[in-house]
């Protein structure tokens, strides 16, 4: 009899698209898809080691996927020896079969749409949500399917994986505990879902890569099928895979959306935020056990990573230094995304920004120069980063480096450039654990020590080098007085001074510091970023009231005037709703008479 890996060959050597999984091989058509069981069996989880069971299974994961797919999954058929080779459904010699489908197009999923960085709209979110919600009320359960959700066989199965995956690594035993101490504690939590009936027959692959979007219609493919019992779970199993899936993205407020949407649509109580933390950490780690299977071990560590960081809290607790959990939006940025991790796991620099805030809220009475300031300041950097990029500004480091004819051009991209401005804006107030003044010259030093742990198997050498040089140029130049000669450290410069909402003045309150900036500052409300036909860059600052100016004009309009990127930006204030909106007056606005640099290769 032919083998599968006969076919094929055959298949490949004659124009058929295939793409390999631990399970099976999928052949593409013009116009179809089949999909071809491997001869496997792996006990407890799969039995397709005969044809009679191959063709079982395809005839059942055939009904089981009918429900969200109609007119999709069409029919299993026969793969036929023929004189030249092999045929789907053609008269001969069956030596396999296949499960027949539609093709649905790939620029098409929502996968697609992500990695490719395109605008998820809220609204086909709104539709994905219906569609599972709608599948999840009518999703088959009774006592045998709730025995699945018992907490012991959630740990059992949690705990195998953990043990798998350390066949490839080396085992992180504070998450391999700070895990199996959330099963214990959260107990009763887990004991009311399966009460309330919440363990049913799902999806349970819900993943960016299984839904398509097309003609208005949303087709979730791919339901677990190879094993029943891997699809008896809690039905936030499947809320929890999808917003995973979103975070592992970047897209973080739109995983917040959607999870937030569906408790409210279902009446989930606010206790299942827990748990779905815990599923969105079990999801990451099965996905990692079958990248690190697959052979892709920088995306295995990714998701071994994030299924860490949804128990960053519970860690955080057992290192030395305060909790710090930088939630920066990456946008699929997988540099960014290891920068981040690292900069997460470095116990100096949560240290360093313990000390900055000892020595700004403490001691001096002032505001927050934490990892809260951090993480604001490097998620407006990149905002404004990314409308600049859509506008298609040139940025110093491709500028300099990448375009630059009269040196040897650097493999640069637009990726680095936000490593740059993500890494100069968490460090750019580390200073301060020395000295409030003088302390973007006093965290250049304290950079230069930890920038190279930081962006450790990220860059080799010479490029490691360029980044950090551009780093602490950007921290040197944050300060008011200062003169960036980039754009990027022009960018951290103003990000740092929109970070004046009133929660960050309240601190200086309940310290005791009632000056005219913590008064202005709790006039602010609200920092909006967006693009006008008149700028790139327009920076809305919503006030309760007319305190606040004073705000913008001492602080963001004197580092805007000054950061070498004021052509770029206009600056608009807008009074909360009890009074009349009104723009910043005209000595606020940046003129084109005011521009002062540019960089553009003179």
């Amino acid at each position: 009899m032919s083998s599968i890996k006969e076919i094929a060959r055959w298949m490949g050597r004659n124009s058929v698209k295939i793409e390999e999984t631990p399970l099976a091989f999928v052949f593409f058509t013009d116009e179809h898809v089949f999909k071809v069981y491997k001869p496997k069996k792996i006990d407890g989880v799969v039995d397709n080691s005969t044809l009679k069971k191959r063709k079982h299974n395809l005839a059942n994961e055939l009904q089981i996927n009918k429900l969200l797919c109609k007119n999709i999954y069409l029919k299993v058929v026969p793969i036929v020896k023929t004189n030249t080779g092999f045929s789907f459904e053609a008269r001969g010699d069956i030596v396999d079969y296949a499960l027949k489908m539609l093709q649905l197009p790939r620029d098409r999923s929502l996968n697609y749409a992500l990695e490719n960085k395109w605008t998820i709209r809220k609204e086909t979110l709104k539709d994905i949500l219906l569609l599972l919600s709608n599948f999840h009320k009518k999703a088959a359960t009774n006592d045998r399917i709730s025995n699945f959700g018992k907490i012991q066989d959630l740990w059992s199965l949690y705990e195998s994986h953990l043990e798998k995956i350390e066949r490839f690594q080396k085992p992180d035993l504070l998450f391999n505990d700070s895990v199996k101490d959330f099963v214990i504690q959260k107990s009763d939590l887990f004991f009311e879902r399966v009460k309330n009936n919440k363990i049913k027959d799902i999806h349970g692959d819900v993943r960016a890569e299984n839904i398509f979007v097309v003609d208005n219609n949303i087709y979730l493919i791919d339901r677990v099928a190879f094993n029943d019992s891997f699809r008896y779970r809690d039905v936030l199993f499947d809320v929890a895979y999808l917003a995973m899936d979103l975070d592992f993205h970047g897209k973080h407020e739109l995983s917040k959306y959607f999870v937030k949407q569906y408790m409210l649509l279902n009446g989930e109580p606010e206790e299942s935020l827990e748990l779905i933390q815990f599923y969105k950490s079990y999801c990451a780690i099965i996905q990692c056990l079958n990248h690190y299977i697959s052979k892709q071990k920088s995306f295995a560590v990714d998701y071994f990573n994030l299924a860490k960081s949804y128990f960053r809290e519970e860690l955080d607790l057992l290192y030395e230094g305060p909790e710090v959990k930088f939630r920066i939006d990456y946008a699929g940025n997988r540099k960014l995304q290891r920068l981040i991790d690292n900069c997460s796991a470095s116990g100096e620099l949560k240290t360093l920004l313990l000390c900055s805030n000892i020595m700004a809220i403490d001691r001096l009475k002032h505001h927050d120069h934490g990892k809260t300031h951090a993480t604001k300041t490097a998620n407006f950097a990149l905002k404004m980063l990314r409308v600049l990029k859509d506008k298609k500004i040139k940025f110093s480091l491709l500028n300099d480096y990448v375009y630059n004819k009269y040196i040897k051009s650097y493999d640069f991209s637009y990726d680095d450039v936000e490593v740059i401005v993500a890494l100069a804006s968490i460090l750019h107030d580390i200073g301060t654990s020395i000295d409030k003044k003088n302390h973007s010259l006093l965290g250049v030093n304290l950079a230069l020590q930890l920038i190279d742990s930081l962006l450790e198997n990220i860059y080799k050498v010479n490029e490691k080098t360029i980044i950090k040089s551009e780093v602490m140029h950007c921290i040197l130049m944050h300060v008011t007085d200062s003169a960036p000669l980039t754009v990027e450290a022009g960018l951290v410069k103003i990000a740092d001074a929109l970070d004046m909402e009133e929660g960050r003045a309240k601190i200086s309150f309940r310290e005791g510091m009632i000056d005219t900036h913590s008064v202005s500052a709790l006039a602010i409300k609200k920092v909006l970023i967006s693009s006008s036909f008149r700028k790139p860059i327009v920076i809305t600052v919503l006030m309760s009231n007319s305190a606040g100016l004073f705000q913008v004009k001492d602080m963001l309009q004197a580092k805007v005037q000054k950061s070498g990127i004021e052509k770029y930006i206009e600056v608009v204030t807008k009074i909360d709703k009890s009074a009349k909106a009104e723009e910043v007056p005209d000595k606020l606005i940046f003129k084109k008479n005011e521009i002062k640099r540019d960089f553009r290769r003179k």
